[in-house]
């Protein structure tokens, strides 16, 4: 088992606790689910062809599926390259023209766009395809594939303010390091827990708690997409430890009608950025 490779870890550590849970769909996966469905769509991913340094598009809203993909990809030395869906069909094209996946999968809302985009010469796969492989009788591949901490991970694009979108490429060693530094400032263990309402295409949304998380064993709850009132009352409903929010982010929830309402004492962490936090 590589030490880079957590979710194996906690598989064999805590395999019934739960790592996912989605606040849309209800849907849990606890480590060991987690472990095993990466295994599944491994094999898939093998029978596509898929081999280390292909590139594996993303055009979808949140979803557990987001944490299987980047432990599938680690597992085979694939880049996951999550796309931001808010951009236009022209934009997605010179972007999906840019990191040419050998694999884009989107999410059903999303296809639309995907029909708009300039014609993709690569496999086509939805998110609900991807689900089957999990809930169907799939072969399983568990694989003895070395996890390289200088091989790439992630892509993420720059939101091109000053120019083009660039992709900058994100390492398994910058994931350690960066997981290591925040659970070390944060004193995260695996008793803390989450909810990410960040956007996937973002590297907040995977890199400030998810990944630190992730590696200490901990609970990632998510959300498709934010609603200010909702996640204040998911906060105290779950008892959640940490929380990472954009300054607008937070600005809306303290405009709730909830806001003085709800119980927070559990909250150790607020963790915010891009702007000044109001006092107000």
């Amino acid at each position: 088992m590589s030490a880079l490779d957590w979710i194996a870890k906690w598989a064999d550590h805590t395999p019934g606790k739960t790592a996912v849970t989605s606040y849309d769909t209800h849907e849990k996966y606890t480590y060991e689910a987690l472990d095993r469905y990466a295994n599944r769509l491994k094999a898939r991913f093998l029978e596509l062809g898929l081999r280390e340094g292909d590139r594996v598009g993303v055009l979808a809203e949140h979803s557990p599926e987001y944490i299987v993909l980047f432990c599938t990809c680690q597992r085979m030395g694939l880049i996951l390259v999550p796309l931001n869906y808010r951009l236009s069909a022209g934009e997605l094209s010179a972007l999906v023209s840019d990191c040419s996946p050998k694999l884009l999968l989107y999410s059903i809302n999303q296809q639309y766009k995907l029909e708009q985009l300039s014609p993709v010469r690569c496999i086509l796969l939805s998110i609900p395809e991807i689900r089957s492989c999990y809930k169907a009788d799939a072969g399983i591949c568990a694989g003895n594939y070395e996890i390289k901490e200088d091989n790439p991970l992630f892509i993420f694009y720059t939101s091109g303010t000053t120019g083009t979108p660039k992709g900058v490429v994100y390492t398994n060693k910058m994931l350690f390091w960066n997981s290591l530094n925040t659970s070390m400032q944060l004193g995260i263990t695996s008793a803390d827990s989450t909810i990410n309402v960040l956007p996937p295409y973002h590297t907040s949304g995977w890199n400030v708690l998810v990944t630190p998380l992730l590696h200490k064993g901990a609970h990632v709850g998510m959300l498709e997409k934010f609603d200010p009132e909702k996640t204040l009352c998911l906060l105290e409903l779950h008892h959640t430890t940490l929380f990472m929010a954009l300054p607008t982010m937070l600005h809306m929830m303290q405009k709730t009608a909830v806001f003085n309402e709800v119980h927070l004492e559990h909250l150790r962490y607020i963790v915010s950025g891009g702007e000044a936090v109001s006092p107000g």
